[in-house]
């Protein structure tokens, strides 16, 4: 499996049908500060083709299990620089900077933000 892009080691990595992108991603020494969360793609590594892409944000703030897919061993990943953040800071539950990708509400930011503390 290859990966590319916003990551520490780029490069060629052994990937089985159980093999999660977070797993490939520690592989690969971790996802440079500049790295995109919410845009990540998987292609096809022959043809290129776009066989989805990842929103990593869901997984490790919502545990939405789908965004940490089984990856295959003739797949690439594409580790994008992240376009825009936004910060959340005050009251919330896990203050930070969050990436922004169309549709997005402040709800949803809020809610990846750990929610407001009372």
């Amino acid at each position: 499996m290859q990966i590319s892009g916003e990551v520490h080691r780029p490069g060629n990595y052994l990937a089985s049908g159980m093999t999660g992108l977070v797993e490939l991603l520690e592989q690969a020494g971790g996802i440079t500060p500049l790295a995109s969360e919410r845009r990540i793609r998987i292609v096809e590594r022959a043809s290129g083709r776009l066989i989805r892409t990842v929103d990593l944000d869901r997984f490790l703030y919502l545990g939405d299990r789908i965004q940490n897919p089984s990856l295959f061993p003739n797949g690439a990943v594409m580790v994008p620089t992240s376009a825009k953040r936004l910060e959340v800071g005050g009251e919330a539950g896990r203050p930070g900077k969050y990436e922004i990708v169309a549709g997005d509400t402040l709800g949803l930011i809020l809610q990846m933000a750990g929610g407001l503390t009372s």
